[in-house]
């Protein structure tokens, strides 16, 4: 039982509060019902007998302004999933996809759909400087972008965000990565976020991260669900501070 709960908050509560959003549903019980006879309802089950507690669980945001669980969840579902975003959520999905843009954080399916909603996202990575350098210089075009590209790919440049941000713009094309991991974010809705890459990586439909199979990646992922959790890194996704705010929320300071 006490297993099922972090599970039911951080798993199941966007689905539930989609569900909601989209009046399938008005109650856990109704939700539960909608499920159908799957392993998701078997286990909510196991927490129906106190439906206010049940309730409470599956509405109480573990989210904050910036960073919305929902709008990851179906941000990532629509574009790897090929589902159609209903108008009125395509801003939150655009500002969501553009705040991934420069970690990079996001898949190529990822960065195609925030292309589609906003053909102009590249400019978030500052002014386009190569073109204008190889006029100045009297360098072939494409020169600038190319050195740019080699540059920031150089281990003394490593931790230069300016400069690999200016080489991904002059490449005309945004980063991506293979699965959208948020190992350097921190934050109350980071959790949820990566149990959806999770997901997907469990269903096959992304890759795991290089050098991790799909089955140790997901494995990593439960245990930040697990009620005896003790690593520093699984409590400082989910602690507030000792004052009683919310930790640091998405980016380290590092990043």
């Amino acid at each position: 039982m006490i297993g099922l709960v972090p599970w039911c908050m951080y798993a199941v509560a966007p689905w539930y509060r989609m569900a909601q959003a989209g009046r399938l549903v008005d109650s856990p019980a109704q939700f539960i019902r909608w499920l159908g006879d799957t392993p998701a309802a078997r286990a909510l089950h196991l927490l129906a007998g106190e439906e206010r507690q049940l309730c409470l669980m599956l509405e109480h945001r573990h989210d904050d302004r910036r960073l919305n669980p929902e709008t990851c969840l179906l941000a990532t579902a629509a574009a790897h999933c090929h589902l159609d975003i209903p108008a009125p959520l395509q801003d939150q999905v655009r500002y969501l996809l553009a705040d991934l843009l420069c970690d990079p954080m996001l898949t190529q399916p990822m960065a195609d759909l925030l292309l589609r909603l906003d053909p102009q996202a590249l400019r978030a990575l500052g002014p386009d400087v190569a073109p204008g350098a190889d006029e100045r210089l009297g360098l072939a075009a494409g020169t600038t972008a190319r050195v740019l590209a080699d540059l920031a790919a150089h281990r003394a440049f490593s931790g230069n965000r300016q400069l690999r941000q200016a080489a991904w713009r002059a490449s005309g094309s945004p980063p991506t990565v293979d699965v959208p991991d948020f190992g350097g974010w921190s934050g109350p809705a980071v959790p949820t976020m990566r149990v959806t890459s999770a997901n997907l990586v469990h269903a096959g439909v992304l890759a795991a991260p290089e050098g991790q199979t799909a089955a140790e990646y997901v494995t990593g992922i439960q245990r930040l669900l697990a009620p005896n959790y003790d690593t520093r890194a699984a409590r400082w996704l989910t602690e507030e501070t000792a004052d009683g705010h919310d930790g640091p929320v998405g980016r380290t300071a590092s990043s």
